[in-house]
């Protein structure tokens, strides 16, 4: 598949299945957005992806918050020009039974793995309705 052109955003972009998609969405050819709560990872990452030839910035992001999800659109949008898609990758794995978390924790892996699915497409479906969509 070629993605030339294209430009997605990867939230939890900077380790494991983020990672490895981002690394293989560069190889496609796709410009990308690495964000992830880990500031350094992402931009470490963008670096590494950058080297190989395509367009490649980290930025730091709570995709549980709204208001980071909407500044992570507009930066893309700002530094690459146009937004394609969102790979909604970020969550929180938990590996204890469910009723042995403590409440913080499960509020915050459901505000992470499941509102933060809204938060990332609400801005993306407002963002569609105008941004250029790059080269056909």
């Amino acid at each position: 598949m070629e993605l030339k052109g294209q430009v997605i955003i990867i939230t939890g972009g900077a380790s494991g299945i983020g990672l490895e998609a981002s690394r293989a969405l560069a190889r496609m050819g796709a410009d990308l957005i690495i964000a992830d709560y880990n500031e350094d990872g992402a931009i470490t990452v963008a670096a590494e992806i950058s080297a190989s030839g395509v367009r490649a910035h980290g930025f730091k992001v709570d995709v549980s918050k709204a208001e980071q999800v909407a500044a992570m659109v507009d930066f893309a949008v700002e530094k690459l020009g146009t937004l394609n898609g969102i790979f909604n990758n970020a969550g929180i794995g938990l590996v204890k039974p469910f009723l042995e978390m403590p409440p913080a924790i499960t509020g915050s892996s459901k505000s992470t793995n499941t509102a933060s699915t809204m938060a990332c497409t609400t801005p993306r479906r407002r963002w569609s309705l105008w941004v250029p969509k790059g080269p056909s």
